[in-house]
């Protein structure tokens, strides 16, 4: 955590991190805290510089001379286990890694590189140069103490640990990255070898501590006191000595990991692969809870919506309406009586309302009392925003003739708003003019027409028999089928979302989760597919039902509305969405070694480094 207590980033993490280790690479006395190495070689170290730390005392030496050896000889033994352990369990996160982008990164992180990416790639340089210097000071090691051995060996660790993460972050697939990687895992694979042999110099290093022990002063001194510091060489070339370590063949994973490393990783993939398939997966209780919605919604429609009051449809008998087509009917002949809407239609008169073609100068086709509203695209109820604003501030009338075709005119006594009156205020006059005639409308025995309606004048095509959709769509609002019924069909859809989406809430909330995590809202893909299935299956019967009863006044407009609605995202979503958030998935679970690397070096690495200045890139 930083002084704000914020959480610090990897990447700040990993620049402390390569600046100890430049300064590791400049001072060869220099050795971690016994606080930050592990904790068998954190107690040998701490008996060392115990017995070193001793004042000289020749009385003394005799008894504490042995003491000391033991120390020493614990404390180098333990070096060179660790120091073994180390580079192999640091080389086997930094292969898994790569492997995982190997197989899986290309297809996860695809497109151009993010700044962040780059990022990490200039520190993936940095890490793999310092990495460099370090394995090459190990290979002189007759030069180094235990002390600093130990340390070498737990400061290789970490930098493979934090290249590991940066071969996450970069995608470290390009020649130079795989060419030196292949480079050093030979190396380190020597260094490994050499490190099992530590203990067989055992007496030798027991020899040099004892002649350390002779000539003890007051102060302790380094044994690598006067050595040179190992150069950091630049980038070309240490991509240079790797491809000439490779004969400059051509590197694959296949030279970094074994077959059975690289097993892991893709089980490891397809572990990912199940768990988000999971995610989205729905149960049979979520089946059940859809095809149940979509039959309660159903049988609404069927039981209660029924078909709109007519005498009679394309030679089909009468109908006295369904009860709550009727209901709304009635209600809204209750809120506004006649002489309400007379008061409307003198409150906000239309340019757009001619009930006939007579004083038009451009006759449409189809213009008549009972369908003008049908046929003038300002008495839409979602059209009618666009075009009879449009009409209104121009004094016009844009309609579309039991032809098809669209006819844009002036309105015969009708000019356009003053201009000077203000935009602004112009366009809100222009909707509250719109919205009052509407209103004016919708209780009249024609009613509204259904959303789209007037569009459908559009389609010409004989589909039906020998009727159109758009005959077929005039003659509907002819015979009842307006916003009135419309909405009372609308019921079935309201059915279909409350049951599910109370259900999901349940589940959810069942399941473990907050209120607010549980609230089936948004576009969630589990909670979208349950009402697509839901709404298809009250669409499937609503189509049936028109079917057997062969009248298209039958049909649950908004019903298929709302199945649509739906079926389109749900679509996309399988053909494109689900891949991306697919690869969003995957990429948080590669991402997550960096979790892993903050969790292992923030408290240490504060404790030790939190002054060392952070790598410049």
């Amino acid at each position: 955590m930083s002084s704000d207590g914020s959480p610090r980033t990897a990447l700040i993490l990993v620049q402390e991190l390569l600046a100890e280790a430049g300064a590791a690479v400049a001072d060869q006395t220099r050795a971690l805290s016994p606080s930050a190495v592990p904790e068998t070689v954190r107690s040998a170290l701490a008996n060392l510089g115990a017995t070193l730390s001793i004042r000289p005392d020749l009385d003394d030496w005799s008894t504490r001379g042995g003491a000391a050896v033991d120390a020493i000889r614990s404390g180098m033994a333990s070096a060179g286990q660790a120091g073994a352990a180390g580079l192999q369990r640091g080389w086997s996160w930094l292969g898994v890694q790569a492997s995982l982008i190997a197989q899986a990164g290309r297809e996860v992180l695809p497109g151009a590189r993010s700044a962040e990416a780059a990022a990490a790639e200039v520190l993936l340089q940095e890490a793999l140069r310092k990495h460099d210097a370090l394995i090459r000071e190990l290979q002189d090691r007759n030069a180094a103490s235990g002390e600093r051995l130990a340390y070498l060996n737990d400061l290789l660790v970490r930098l493979e640990d934090a290249m590991g993460g940066l071969v996450v972050g970069a995608a470290a697939d390009g020649p130079d990255s795989l060419a030196v990687l292949a480079a050093q895992r030979q190396r380190l694979d020597v260094e490994q070898r050499g490190a099992a042999r530590l203990t067989v110099a055992t007496d030798d290093a027991i020899g040099r501590a004892s002649a350390l022990l002779t000539g003890l002063s007051a102060e302790p001194r380094s044994a690598c006191g006067g050595a040179a510091p190992p150069a950091v060489r630049s980038w070309d070339e240490i991509v240079a000595e790797a491809r000439a370590d490779c004969a400059n063949r051509p590197v694959s994973f296949d030279d970094l990991l074994t077959p059975d490393e690289q097993q892991g990783a893709l089980a490891r993939v397809d572990g990912w692969e199940s768990e988000f398939a999971n995610l989205h997966r729905l149960a049979p209780a979520d089946y059940a809870v859809a095809g149940v919605a979509g039959v309660l919604a159903a049988l609404a429609d069927i039981l209660l919506v029924q078909v709109p009051r007519h005498p009679g449809f394309l030679g089909s008998t009468g109908s006295e309406g369904g009860w709550l087509s009727n209901l709304l009917k009635d209600g809204f002949a209750e809120l506004l009586p006649p002489e309400t809407v007379r008061s409307l239609e003198r409150a906000y008169p239309v340019p757009y309302d001619a009930p006939t073609s007579a004083g038009l100068a451009i006759a449409v086709k189809g213009l008549g009392p009972r369908t003008h509203r049908l046929h003038a695209l300002g008495h839409d109820p979602l059209l009618g925003w666009l075009f009879g604003v449009r009409d209104v501030l121009a004094g016009g009338f844009t309609a579309i003739g039991a032809d098809g075709a669209i006819v844009i005119q002036d309105a015969p006594g009708w000019d356009a708003v003053d201009a000077g009156r203000g935009l602004f205020a112009g366009i809100a006059d222009a909707f509250a003019t719109v919205a009052g005639h509407m209103l004016s409308d919708v209780a009249t025995p024609a009613g509204l027409p259904p959303p789209l309606f007037g569009a459908c004048q559009l389609l010409q095509q004989r589909i039906v028999g020998d009727a159109s959709i758009a005959e077929i769509t005039r003659e509907m609002y002819r015979n009842g089928y307006d916003l009135r019924h419309v909405l009372a069909g609308g019921v079935c859809a309201i059915v279909v979302e409350v049951v599910v989406r109370l259900s999901c809430l349940a589940r959810d909330l069942h399941e473990g989760r907050s209120l607010a995590e549980a609230l089936p809202v948004g576009s969630q893909p589990r909670l979208r597919s349950m009402l697509v299935l839901a709404h298809g299956v009250a669409a499937a019967i609503n189509a049936g039902k028109v079917a057997v009863t062969g009248n298209p006044l039958a049909v649950n407009y908004v019903q298929w509305l709302a199945f649509f609605r739906y079926l389109v995202p749900q679509l996309r979503w399988l053909l494109v969405g689900r891949a991306r958030e697919r690869d969003a998935f995957l990429r948080a679970q590669l991402d997550a070694g960096w979790l892993g690397l903050d969790k292992d070096l923030g408290a240490t690495w504060r404790r030790s480094f939190g002054t060392a200045p952070a790598a410049r890139l």
